[in-house]
């Protein structure tokens, strides 16, 4: 699966990348964004990330695995998981 971070924040599509593919834990702006939470999303978002609500959605729609936002569960779950490549086995 080819995901397309372009319309992103440069500083952001590193961490998005991470958290997609590999589930790493990400910051706690993305993982209120990743979950679905809105209130928390304007708390922690800087400056740059307030204005971009139209990006960030349409990011997610069009790019992201659905299996990987939407809430707090399926945020763990997808990290839990690793991600896209999946944890190596034991």
């Amino acid at each position: 699966m080819d995901i397309n971070y372009k319309y992103l924040p440069d500083y952001m599509a590193e961490p998005t990348r991470l958290y997609i593919e590999e589930g790493l834990q990400p910051g706690d702006f993305l993982f209120a964004l990743f979950s679905n939470d809105f209130m928390s999303v304007m708390g922690r978002a800087d400056e740059t990330n307030r204005t971009m609500h139209k990006e960030w959605s349409m990011f997610l729609f069009n790019e992201a695995p659905s299996p990987c936002y939407g809430s707090i569960e399926l945020v763990k779950a997808w990290i839990e998981k690793g991600g896209l490549k999946g944890k190596a086995a034991p």
